[in-house]
């Protein structure tokens, strides 16, 4: 195995590159397999032929996410079901428009329905899609 950043050679049991300190499988400019310089676009390595994954990583670094509010999906989800209606789950969620919005048109019923289905929809969506959807961190406690 070798890192991906600097193409170091690395023990399987290694969590951390001794020479650059990139944790492992972290970095995408050197194969992990036979350490050649390889071009992040890359599907294959062209030494060796083996796989090279080319999208992100679903879960976005610490300095993008600290700024973002902690909230609660379950929580959010039962605030769209049962108050849905008044868009209390948009104020929760930090969109206050919306949230006026639903209050504005609360006597149509529309919002109600609406906010069951979103609640429906958050409780079905992965904790990534939910946070990546509504710009928030979760708080799974």
């Amino acid at each position: 195995m070798f890192c991906k950043n600097c193409g170091t050679e690395m023990n399987e049991n290694q969590a951390i590159c001794l020479n650059c300190g990139i944790k492992k499988n972290n970095g995408n400019s050197f194969c992990s397999n036979c350490g050649s310089e390889i071009n992040p676009n890359q599907s294959v390595c062209l030494k060796c032929g083996v796989a090279i994954p080319n999208h992100p990583s679903p879960e976005a670094p610490s300095h993008f996410t600290e700024n973002l509010p902690v909230r609660n999906k379950f929580v959010a989800a039962l605030l769209a079901i049962f108050l849905g209606g008044l868009g209390v789950h948009k104020f929760y969620l930090n969109k206050p428009g919306m949230g006026v919005l639903y209050l504005l048109f609360c006597w149509t019923f529309i919002p109600g329905i609406i906010g069951f289905i979103e609640g429906i929809l958050y409780l079905c969506s992965s904790d990534i899609e939910f946070q990546s959807k509504h710009h928030v961190r979760l708080d799974n406690h």
